[in-house]
Formats: C-alpha cells, sequence, structure tokens
C-alpha cells in the first residue's frame, strides 16, 4: 500500500506562508524532530515541503523567477536539499525508507531533476531504500536529469551537467534496483543523452561526455559488474550490456560519428575494452560466456572491427551461438575502410589477433572447437587475409 505524503497545505502542523513579489511555501511535518527551512527571492517562486517520520531535515533556497522545488522525506533520518538560481527550473525530489540523502544544485532556466529514493513513479507500489545517496547537479538551460533508487542499500546516484551553449540542453537518467551499486554521468556541451541501469548488487557504472548529440546506453543485470564509457566530439554511440557476474567494460572514443557496442551475456568475468578516435568507425564486441577478453583500438576513419565470442554474423544479422569460455581476441588498426572480424566458438580456449595498417584490408578469422590460434598482420592497400580453424 502506498502512504505517500502530499506536499500541499493541510490540517494538522502545516504551515503556509506567502513571502513578498508572490513567492509561495508549503510546509507539512509530521513526527518528531523533523526541520525545514526555505528561502526564496525573487517573483512567484514556488516551493513545498513534506515530512513524515523522525529527525528528518529539508532545506529549499530558490531565487530567480518561477522556479518550483518540490520535497517529500517518508521514514526517518533522510535529508534533501534543493538549490535553484535563476528562472523557470523545476526540481522534485521524494524518499522513502531511512536515511537517504538527496540533493539537487540547478542554475540557469528551465532546467528539470527528479530523484526518487523508494518511490516507484508511474505505480502504486513502493521499494524503500536506505543509506542511499542521489545528487545532481545542472549549470546551463534546458538540461534534464533523473534518478531511481529502487529497493536495496548503501546505494550512491550523481549526475552532472553543463549546458555550454546550445539551445538544448543534456538529458541523463539513472536507475538503481538493489544494494551497493554507483552510478556517475557527467556531461559537458549540449544535446548529449545518457542512461544507466543497474539490477543487482555491487555494481558500479560511469559515463563522461563532452561535446553535442553524444548519446551514451549502459545496463548492468548481476553483481559486481563494472562499465566505463568515455566519449568527446560529435554524434558519437556507445552501448553497453552485461548479464552476469564480474564482468568489466571499458570504452573510449574520440571524433565524430563513432560507434561501439559491448555486449556481454550471460556469463561471468568477461572483459571487453574499446579505443576508437577519428571518425565514423565502427567497433561491435559480443560475447556469449565466461572469462573472455576483447580488446579493439581504431584510429582513423571509417573502420570496422567485430569480435564475436559465442556470436556468429551471417552478413545481415548477429545472432548467439553456444557459450564459449576462456578466450582472447585483439584487433588494432590504423587508416581508413580497414575491416576485422574475429570470430570464435565451442568449448573455447582459443586467441587470435589482428593487425592492419593502411586502406581498405580485410582480415577474417573464424575458430571453432578448442584451443586454436591465429594471427594477421597486414600493412598497405587491399590486403585480404582469411584464416579458418576448427576441431
Amino acid at each position: 500500500m502506498k502512504k505517500r505524503l502530499l506536499l500541499a497545505c493541510a490540517s494538522v502542523a502545516t504551515a503556509c506562508v506567502t513571502f513578498a513579489q508572490s513567492n509561495i511555501s508549503y510546509v507539512t511535518s509530521n513526527g518528531n524532530g523533523n526541520s525545514a527551512t526555505v528561502s526564496q527571492s525573487g517573483a512567484t517562486n514556488y516551493s513545498s515541503v513534506g515530512q513524515l517520520g523522525d529527525g528528518n531535515a529539508a532545506t529549499t533556497t530558490q531565487s530567480g523567477i518561477s522556479n518550483f522545488g518540490a520535497q517529500s522525506q517518508t521514514g526517518n533520518g533522510n535529508s534533501a536539499s534543493i538549490a535553484q538560481f535563476g528562472d523557470g527550473n523545476t526540481s522534485h525530489q521524494i524518499q522513502l525508507g531511512d536515511g537517504n540523502s538527496a540533493s539537487a544544485s540547478q542554475q540557469g532556466s528551465s532546467n528539470y531533476s527528479e530523484q526518487h529514493q523508494g518511490d516507484y513513479p508511474w505505480s502504486s507500489w513502493d521499494y524503500p531504500v536506505s543509506n542511499s545517496q542521489a545528487t545532481i547537479s545542472q549549470i546551463g538551460s534546458w538540461n534534464r536529469a533523473y534518478q531511481y533508487q529502487m529497493a536495496g542499500t548503501g546505494s550512491s546516484a550523481l549526475i552532472t551537467q553543463d549546458n555550454t551553449g546550445g539551445w538544448a540542453g543534456n538529458e541523463a537518467t539513472q536507475w538503481q534496483w538493489g544494494s551497493f551499486n554507483s552510478q556517475s554521468s557527467s556531461q559537458n556541451g549540449s544535446s548529449n543523452y545518457s542512461y544507466q541501469y543497474q539490477s543487482g548488487d555491487g555494481n558500479s557504472g560511469s559515463v563522461s561526455q563532452q561535446g553535442t548529440y553524444n548519446s551514451t546506453w549502459q545496463e548492468q543485470f548481476g553483481n559486481s559488474n563494472y562499465a566505463t564509457g568515455s566519449q568527446s566530439g560529435s554524434g558519437n554511440y556507445l552501448g553497453v550490456s552485461q548479464y552476469g557476474n564480474s564482468n568489466s567494460a571499458y570504452a573510449w572514443q574520440q571524433g565524430d560519428y563513432n560507434s561501439a557496442i559491448q555486449y556481454q551475456q550471460y556469463g561471468d568475468g568477461n572483459v571487453s575494452n574499446l579505443a576508437q578516435s577519428g571518425q565514423s568507425n565502427r567497433s561491435y564486441q559480443l560475447t556469449n560466456g565466461g572469462n573472455n577478453s576483447t580488446s579493439v583500438n581504431q584510429y582513423g576513419t571509417s573502420n570496422q572491427a567485430d569480435q564475436l565470442q559465442g556470436w556468429q554474423y551471417d552478413g545481415l544479422y548477429y545472432y548467439t551461438d553456444i557459450s564459449t569460455n576462456n578466450n582472447s581476441a585483439f584487433i588494432w588498426q590504423d587508416g581508413t575502410s580497414n575491416r576485422a572480424i574475429q570470430t570464435q566458438l565451442g568449448d573455447g580456449g582459443h586467441s587470435a589477433s589482428t593487425w592492419q595498417n593502411g586502406l581498405s584490408n580485410s582480415a577474417s578469422t573464424w575458430q571453432s572447437g578448442n584451443g586454436h590460434a591465429s594471427s594477421i598482420s597486414q600493412s598497405g592497400s587491399s590486403n585480404i587475409a582469411t584464416v579458418t580453424q576448427n576441431n
């Protein structure tokens, strides 16, 4: 049963204060040892604070015109603060549980932030959390930030965004289900987008983006997974999916219109590394199994690298095969329009490496069974190498 404290001026223990220049504040406290502080300067600002429980603390500071701040605390020992400076900023914070902290700071115009700790939006169900932290800091205009922490303890989430001049701001969304998870998203520029989702315990995810129109999607299902992505430039895309435990994914992209996907499915202890610099490079690292490692380094323009472990590619589609374990794969490409694909299947224990430098070189490695090793090195233009091994 949802026990939502309405943020309105109502009944007992309610204070309704109208400040100069038509600012409005509502404070409702029920319990013991709660504190609420509201400070507003400017015109037509609105603040609402609702507290149900003991030992909660809420602070709202707003300066400017038509800012809106709403905070609701249900439980004990929670703390929440909103600080908004500028015009037309909006911040909502809802806490359900004990010992949580939430902080939102916004400077500029028309920024928007939401933080839900234990309160599931769009539903009548609640998933209380405890001893978790959520922080949002936004500078500039038109930024959007959303953080949701559900059903766990000891998690932390952080979003920092700065719109440095574009008419459209940045947007970041972060979800956490479970305990002792950590997330961070940092975006500087305009029109960047970041999404992170965690379900399990002890996962860590981080995103850093600078420039314009960059996009990152990271999702983690399981325990003790680690994912970090960094992008600078314009129009880059990074997608990371982890299903299992103790998987690690690292990605770095610099330049314009680069794209990378790292997919670790139904396995434990996989490691994926990616570094791309230049323009319009593509990398796909898809893993199905355990204790596999993949690494891609690409520099230049329009290079493509595929590393498939427990996956196959039929020329049109990528699809999963039987899981494979204990493989290693490495691709290094420098130049223009080079293409490398490495596929490893079977019981595992394979190793494959491809080195290409130049223009329009092509390398293909396909290994099935167990214990194979392949190495390809090409320099120049329009070279072709194909390796097929099985047992």
